[in-house]
């Protein structure tokens, strides 16, 4: 969503945007962090960081921006409802990867445990979203399938690269028992 990172850049760009911005928040002093095209867990704090400060950034565009300019940027209730969505959606990607950052020695069975929890979070985004028809259905399930895709793509690299070192640890991983093998 090009507009929250607009919004993002327009309010970050210049310090006395960004200190009425923050004269704004009554309880709190949080700045609107622009996300890493590359990276899922910027994307998420970027979104979830405007989710949570939605009503100050609308505030902020209707006090300091002009009509054209509030026209282009400016999100409806249901953007907002999209980018919960979104947010939601990568939490799970933010989560794993926190985890994963805390482990000293990453072994390859959590790596398999991770792309099954991330694909399975995944399959059930796109029953939920195939389920319950909305007005950004389609764009939703265009970013389960790049976001599928690119699992895929690190999933296949490490597979195919020592693929019977991976078969034996599984096989091997006492937590595991054979489950992840049975039909």
């Amino acid at each position: 969503m090009k507009q929250i990172r607009i919004i993002t850049i327009a309010i970050n760009s210049f310090s006395q945007r960004k200190l009425h911005f923050l004269k704004l928040q009554a309880t709190r002093s949080w700045k609107l962090i622009q996300n890493i095209y590359i990276c899922w867990n910027s994307i998420y704090l970027m979104f979830w960081h405007a989710y949570q400060l939605r009503n100050m950034i609308n505030t902020w565009i209707e006090k300091f921006l002009t009509d054209a300019k509030i026209q282009a940027i400016q999100l409806k209730k249901n953007k907002w409802s999209l980018v919960l969505f979104i947010d939601n959606m990568l939490n799970s990607f933010y989560e794993l990867t926190l985890i994963i950052f805390r482990i000293i020695n990453v072994d390859i069975h959590l790596e398999f445990q991770m792309f099954d929890a991330l694909f399975n979070h995944l399959n059930v985004i796109e029953t939920i979203v195939r389920d319950n028809a909305c007005t950004s259905q389609a764009l939703i399930l265009q970013a389960c399938e790049l976001a599928f895709n690119k699992l895929a793509k690190y999933y296949f690299k490490m597979k195919s690269k020592d693929e019977l070192i991976y078969n034996l640890t599984m096989i091997l991983n006492s937590t595991q028992k054979l489950n992840l093998y049975q039909d």
